[in-house]
């Protein structure tokens, strides 16, 4: 997997403060093993509105978004849906801030 497919599969996990995976399945061998920490349980404002949520950590040996340097932060709803609502990571170069902006539902007919 990749880093996106590794947050999405972190998506379905139990997800519990304190607990940490390692897992070995990136899809470059050097960068293996994936580190996900589950730090904590937390409430946020983004602009697509207040959420509760958890946060992770995860942990690459490679270079990039989620690297170790890098002390990327990863907050999940907490809720079935798990919906990505924020990601904080330092680079070299400076820093990255997503934060979701929207949430469409489809209704049924």
């Amino acid at each position: 997997m990749d880093d996106v497919s590794f947050v999405y599969f972190a998506r379905t996990l139990a997800l519990v403060p304190g607990q940490c995976y390692e897992l070995r399945r990136y899809f470059r061998p050097e960068g293996n093993p994936v580190v996900i920490r589950v730090l904590r349980r937390d409430t946020i404002s983004v602009p697509a509105g207040r959420f509760p949520a958890i946060v992770i950590q995860p942990e690459l040996t490679t270079a990039g978004i989620f690297s170790k340097d890098g002390r990327a932060e990863l907050w999940l709803s907490d809720d079935p849906s798990r919906l990505v609502l924020q990601l904080k990571s330092q680079l070299a170069f400076g820093s990255i801030n997503l934060y979701l902006t929207r949430v469409d539902t489809i209704k049924s007919k």
